[in-house]
């Protein structure tokens, strides 16, 4: 499900009342239950600057930083390093630097592909995807089958050419 709205400070409020803890529930005969619900994994597309603090954990970036396939990248990452300092020392052979660009260049490729699929694979496991409407529009979802809902929220408020973004993104629509 794709959840959207024009603003961010909505589209944050939304995810706050997705993640809220359960309150009690009461049933016919008069009980009091707790309702039993798994944790749901939502996705907060955006800028983390331009989100509450209190939804951050649910960010994308927060997410990918926590996801398993990050600690290679770290590796390579500072295989990476090692490498920039070959090049950046005055002192290195006309050879070293050479070779050192080349694997410059393939661990920029394999960083880039491994975040990549980190980043899809947190994506397609997710329950429900957030953003604006405009932000409906990154590319991270352009490899996404169509959303089987897209809910626009504070759809009165919000441009028309902008709520096609979300719109073509999914099989049905639901303007609140």
């Amino acid at each position: 499900m794709l959840v959207t709205a024009p603003s961010n400070v909505a589209v944050d409020n939304v995810l706050e009342r997705l993640v809220a803890s359960p309150t009690t529930v009461s049933t016919k005969k008069g009980r009091k239950v707790q309702p039993t619900c798994s944790k749901l994994r939502a996705v907060r597309l955006g800028h983390p600057a331009r989100l509450k603090s209190s939804i951050l954990s649910y960010s994308l970036e927060a997410l990918v930083q926590n996801a398993d396939g990050t600690e290679i990248v770290a590796d390579v990452r500072q295989e990476l390093q090692s490498y920039l300092h070959i090049v950046s020392n005055p002192k290195s052979r006309g050879t070293d630097k050479r070779l050192a660009y080349r694997e410059l260049k393939s661990l920029r490729k394999e960083i880039r592909t491994r975040e990549e699929k980190v980043v899809q694979e947190l994506i397609t496991s997710a329950q429900v995807v957030l953003a604006t409407t405009v932000g409906a529009a990154n590319r991270i979802l352009d490899h996404v089958d169509a959303f089987d809902l897209v809910v626009i929220d504070e759809a009165a408020q919000a441009l028309e050419a902008s709520c096609w973004i979300p719109i073509l993104r999914g099989k049905r629509v639901v303007l609140a």
